[in-house]
């Protein structure tokens, strides 16, 4: 089985799982909160992009979320980090991030940028 790439963050930000909701679904269609018992607060936000790709948002404490993705190739990664640091950034929140290729080299992060 071929592995994909991924992407893995974080950023700091006091707003409410179902505020980030609304922020995200603003920008990306196929956004919903699932349940899950292996999230701290029994949900997290999945947003599914291209054509097997997805990203998580989990909601760690009060003031933190990390983010994981996966998708076959880490230039789509890159790109769907770049459109939501934009967003992010639109609500004051910073995010932090590095794009891994499936052979788990740095393809690119938050202080690394490809073109």
């Amino acid at each position: 089985m071929e592995s994909n790439s991924l992407l893995s963050g974080s950023f700091e930000s006091g707003l409410s799982l179902n505020a980030l909701f609304t922020i995200i679904k603003q920008r990306f269609e196929r956004t919903h909160i699932r349940e899950s018992a292996h999230y701290e607060s029994g949900q997290y936000i999945r947003t599914d992009f291209g054509h097997e790709g997805y990203i998580t948002f989990e909601k760690i404490n009060s003031k933190e979320y990390l983010i994981r993705a996966d998708a076959e190739l880490p230039g789509d990664l890159l790109q769907l980090a770049t459109i939501l640091d934009k967003v992010l950034k639109e609500n004051q929140v910073n995010l932090i991030f590095e794009v891994y290729d499936r052979f788990n080299n740095l393809y690119a992060s938050d202080k690394i940028k490809r073109e």
